[in-house]
């Protein structure tokens, strides 16, 4: 099963050193949602990773770091559910991974604003860029 997810600098960089990461955090406790671990999600219907990053951002947006996106391949994971934007979706857990079971990953294209309204400073999804594996 091929499964992907968002991910930020520090977790692309433990995987890039060929790091195992390693997360158990039971998410059912504070959030709308069974998750425990890493978050991961399926798209059957789009082949393109470009696709697949923008019709995932129209439920993840805001809530997940768009410093990359991993797509990894396994046999069996974790079935979950969270309640998102367009109401519940299916997830799918692991507590940890590494490089062995990742089959690509990309870094995304993104842009800052800061807002004079609000004085918050947001991040917007621009693409997908360069592919580091």
């Amino acid at each position: 099963m091929k499964m992907f997810r968002f991910i930020g600098k520090a977790e692309m960089e433990a995987i890039l050193n060929g790091e195992t990461v390693y997360n158990t955090t039971d998410y059912s406790k504070n959030h709308n949602t069974t998750s425990k671990g890493f978050c991961f999600f399926q798209n059957n219907r789009a082949k393109k990773i470009s696709t697949i990053a923008e019709n995932a951002l129209d439920y993840l947006g805001g809530i997940v770091d768009t410093y990359a996106i991993i797509c990894v391949e396994v046999e069996t994971a974790r079935k979950a559910s969270g309640f998102y934007s367009v109401g519940y979706k299916t997830e799918y857990n692991l507590t940890e991974y590494n490089k062995n079971i990742v089959v690509g990953a990309w870094l995304c294209k993104t842009h800052t604003f800061t807002s004079k309204t609000f004085g918050r400073t947001y991040t917007m999804f621009d693409g997908i860029g360069e592919q580091i594996i």
